[in-house]
Parts: structure tokens; sequence; C-alpha cells
């Protein structure tokens, strides 16, 4: 905190502040800050921050992180990594690139030993906007999905699906018969003759076994369906949707030759979206920021509240919170805990650093590193009630234990979250704003992401690109080679390729790069003071 005094005591001349030795060197030519751009107003910074920290971890990891590691009792390691973890790497990273001015490869060249973090940082981040922007893609491609009168991943009748995808209607309508109506343990021919048209036309039963000559269904029925509808192999229809007919999976990690041209065209237009959305820099960022990074706790409500009123949701949420404190015994607990911290909060990415360089120099970052990474934290407590609500309603739904329901990652979003949806009413509608909140939290984490490595390379090379047209290229290019390396990941083995960086990147990395982070910030901003 003394440091910090003495910094925030200095004036700032000419890109970097006064203070200790690190302003023997001048500032790269023509980066000065008028050149280099500043936030429109101070709270342009603040929301980008909550769009760069709350991204899609905070959907689908966080809350399946908390159901597996305890419940309500993940929370304890949680927020103590928060606390000792957290809120302190955060702080120094916002403060040190408000301090200097400078991104995350610039902000080094007074240790020069130590500028491999920055390189490590911009690195790590081209690995992660490549897979991340993917999954960016999946979400664009199920919201297109959505503006349909029957959602396409509701039934078995489709050229994509095989003779093991499960009807889902079978276990709605028919298993509880007996309970329902005792006096009628045997479906209606109509019921029977709906369920057949929902299944593939080469996997349906021959409907003659089952009337009786008075054309009645046979009272044998359910020994004669279950066959066809209930085995090992089977799977939803939502699942052989996200696999068989989005990504045209195959087991082979090596094929990947044909690319699958409407995920591929997704692609490209996320990445568009991220050219436009930068193409003036933070200042058209930050207007952006509005809308991408508030839009998504809209529709974040609307999902609590509308789980809240579904039947079953109290038993999903009840296993979400649901206390087991022996898990605290378990190392593996407090490992997530502190990679989904590193993750969750975007610290060792540079991103902090980038973002708040453009900030004014008497900027409050200790009110900032308290404020954001807590909203960061609620918001991921909070979207396991999104989630878990809806969940234990699926639960309900198909008379099956919670367990055999939830997933983690990708499967959460795009395979059991979109079955989730479809047995809701208005069902198009909810999907839409689904994948529309999937999307803005994917954009909004993405811009930042990438205007990470933009402003890191500009200034180590702002003579060079100080031209706007020359830096108008640079970007072009930047973001082609992006989509190029990600064109690997829409192929029949994209799955695969993507999962594979996914577990490289998060956990290990972050934490390296934040203890020489640490050390090297500690040797340029604090020894040459002491």
């Amino acid at each position: 905190m003394e440091v910090y005094k003495l910094h925030t005591e200095q004036k700032p001349t000419n890109g970097i502040h006064q203070g200790a030795e690190i302003t023997e060197d001048p500032p790269p030519e023509g980066n000065t800050p008028k050149q280099r751009g500043a936030w429109g107003k101070q709270i342009e910074f603040f929301i980008t921050c909550v769009g760069f920290a709350v991204g899609l971890g905070n959907v689908w990891r966080f809350p399946y992180l908390c159901y597996k590691n305890g419940g309500g009792a993940f929370l304890i390691p949680y927020f103590i990594c928060l606390i000792t973890i957290g809120i302190p790497l955060f702080f120094m990273e916002i403060s040190v690139g408000q301090f200097s001015g400078l991104g995350p490869l610039t902000i080094f060249r007074h240790c020069p030993p130590f500028k491999g973090v920055g390189y490590s940082m911009l690195i790590l981040v081209f690995l992660i906007i490549i897979y991340y922007n993917v999954i960016v893609a999946y979400s664009i491609y199920f919201l297109f999905a959505s503006f349909t009168s029957s959602l396409p991943w509701l039934k078995c009748n489709n050229e994509w699906n095989t003779c093991n995808c499960t009807v889902n209607t079978y276990g709605d309508n028919f298993t509880n018969i007996a309970a329902t109506d005792p006096s009628n343990q045997v479906p209606s021919l109509s019921d029977v003759e709906g369920l057949f048209n929902e299944t593939h036309p080469d996997c349906r039963p021959n409907l003659t076994d089952l009337i009786t000559s008075s054309g009645n269904v046979t009272s044998s029925w359910k020994a004669l369906i279950d066959p066809y509808f209930y085995n090992y192999t089977s799977k939803t229809a939502s699942e052989e949707y996200f696999f068989n007919e989005v990504l045209k999976m195959t087991d082979d990690i090596y094929e990947m030759v044909t690319v699958e041209w409407d995920l591929s065209l997704c692609l490209l237009l996320a990445w568009c979206i991220v050219f436009f959305v930068l193409l003036k820099g933070i200042k058209s960022l930050g207007k952006v920021a509005y809308f991408t990074s508030l839009f998504p706790y809209i529709l974040l409500a609307c999902l609590i509240g509308k789980g809240a009123t579904l039947e079953g949701s109290s038993d999903g949420i009840y296993y979400y919170l649901r206390p087991d404190v022996s898990k605290l015994k378990n190392a593996q607990v407090w490992v997530d805990a502190a990679v989904q911290i590193f993750f969750s909060v975007s610290t060792s990415m540079g991103g902090l650093i980038t973002m708040a360089s453009y900030n004014k120099f008497h900027n409050n970052t200790f009110r900032d590193s308290i404020l954001l990474p807590i909203i960061n934290c609620l918001t991921s407590f909070l979207a396991g009630f999104a989630i878990f609500s809806v969940l234990g309603f699926m639960s309900y739904k198909k008379g099956v234990p919670l367990d055999k329901v939830v997933e983690d990652g990708p499967g959460l979003a795009f395979v059991v979250y979109p079955e989730c949806l479809g047995k809701m009413p208005l069902a198009s509608l909810w999907s839409a704003l689904f994948f529309l909140m999937m999307w803005s939290l994917g954009a909004s984490s993405l811009f930042s992401l990438s205007e990470n490595i933009f402003t890191g390379i500009t200034d180590d090379y702002a003579k060079t690109l100080l031209k706007f047209r020359n830096s108008m290229i640079f970007r072009v290019t930047i973001i082609l080679i992006c989509f190029c390396c990600g064109l690997i990941m829409v192929t029949k083995s994209g799955l695969y390729w993507l999962n594979l960086i996914d577990n490289s990147v998060v956990g290990l990395p972050l934490i390296i790069i934040g203890f020489f982070e640490i050390i090297s910030f500690q040797w340029i901003y604090v020894a040459d003071i002491i």
C-alpha cells in the first residue's frame, strides 16, 4: 500500500509516470497519451472490465465446480482464494497498468530478463481467443437455429439422427401412465403414432405389431417399444444435434481436412464483429461494453426468474448448494478454486494491464480492485441458480436423478441446457435469449482479450504502427491469422482440439505466469524505490 501511495503522488509525463528509476527511458516515439487514446468516461473502464472478467466460464464452469466440489462448501475455498489471490493480483495489475500507461509487453522493458512474462501472456491470450471465439461461433449457430417454429434439437426424425436417439415424449407421456391413470395402463393409438412420428424413419418398429384386431394398442406395448427407445447406447435428440449436425464429429482426432462451412461462416461472423467493435480501439470498445457487459445481467435475471417457477427447480438448487464439508479435505478442491479464480477474474493474461493503461492516472484502483472481483464472483454464484433450477426441472421431467443430467463444459451449454429449454413454454424465445446471453458473455471477454494483443504489440512497435492505415492493416492481419487458426476447430475433429487447448491453457500456465509476474513487478516497481 505504501508503494501505491508513492506512485499516485507522482505526476505523469509523456506516457510513463515519474517514480523510481523507470523514467530513465522515454516512451516509444509517437506513443504519447493523446495518440495512444484514453477511455471516454471512467465508467467505460469499469463496465469493460466487468465484461472482460464475466465470461462463459461463469455460466458453465463455476456452477459445475460448485456442484462437484461440495456444493455450498466449495464457496469456502473459493472466497479464500478470492481474498488471498484474486483481489491482490487484480489490484497489482490494474495499478501497474494505470501507473505505467503501457501494455503487457512494453511494461517489462525496464527489466529485460522478465520480458518473457509479457510474451507468455500474449501467447496464452492468443491461444485462448482462438478457441474462445469458436465457442462464440457455436452460440451464434444455436442462436440462428432458435428462430424456428420447432427447435431442431427436440426430435429424432431428422436426417442426422440415428436409431440410438431417445424420444423425450416417450419418457414424458408413457412411463408414468399407471400412476396417473391406473384404470387405463395402455396408451391411445394416436399417442403411439405421435411417438413414432418423432423417431427416425429407419428406426420405427412395425406399428401393426402393436395393434390388436379391434384396432387398439396391445397390452404388451411397453415390451415392444422398450428395445427401440431405451438401450444402453441411447442418446438424446439434443446430443445428436450438437455432435452429428453442428459438429459432424468423428472419432478420429486427425480428421482435419473437411471444414464445416456453416460453422466456419459463424466463426467468420464472430471475428468480423470483433474487428468492427475494435475498429477505433478502446473508444469504440467502451461504447459497445454498455450493451455486451450489462445485457447478460438482464437475461440472467430473466432466466433465474423463469427457472424459479419451474417444477423441480428447488431440487436443482438444493443439489447446487448442498454443503459437503468432507470434500474440503481433498486438495483438488482447493486447486479447482484457485484455478477458477485466476481464470474468472482474468489475471495473468495482461488484459487488466491493458485496460488500466488507458485510465486517468489518479483513478481509484483500490476501489475497482475490490468491486470488480466481487461482482464477478457474485455473477458466477447467481449463474448457478439459473443453470441448476432448469436442470432440476429437467431431472423432474425425465424422472432421473440430477447427476444423470449434469454435465460440464460445452456439453452443459449446448446439449443439456438446450434440451431443458425445449421443454419450457415458449421454447424458441427462451432458447434465443439464452444463446444471445452466451454470445454477449463470450464476445465481451473476447473484445478485451483481442485488444490486449493489439495494444501489447502496437506499444512495442509504436513508430511502425503509428499511422491509422498501418494499425488497420495490423489488426486485420491478426484477426485473419486467428480466424485461420480457428478453422481447425470447425472440422470434424474440432471439439477434440478445442478441449485440448482449453485444458492446456486454463490452469497451471496462469498460475506460473502470475508467480513470475509478481516477482517482476516487485523487481521493477518496488526494489528501486526501496
